[in-house]
């Protein structure tokens, strides 16, 4: 399920919703292709990086703490 914020600059931050109680956060994004509520699946396109030059920022969240994303991606 996806969630769609903002940061202190008003740009979109998009939180999604995955089982175990994690979520993973995507910033200085842009060109959002999904809306708030919405499912997605692995591989959909969900945003694209922002024209900022230090990229996407992701980070995954277990309840509301910061993990280490490397175990998961494997």
């Amino acid at each position: 399920m996806i969630l769609i914020t903002r940061d202190t600059d008003q740009n979109p931050v998009i939180v999604v919703s995955h089982p175990g109680d994690l979520k993973s956060v995507y910033a200085n994004i842009s060109g959002l292709t999904v809306q708030k509520g919405d499912r997605v699946r692995a591989g959909q396109r969900i945003a694209t990086v922002g024209q900022s030059p230090s990229g996407l920022r992701f980070s995954i969240l277990k309840g509301f703490e910061p993990i280490d994303p490397t175990p998961l991606m494997q």
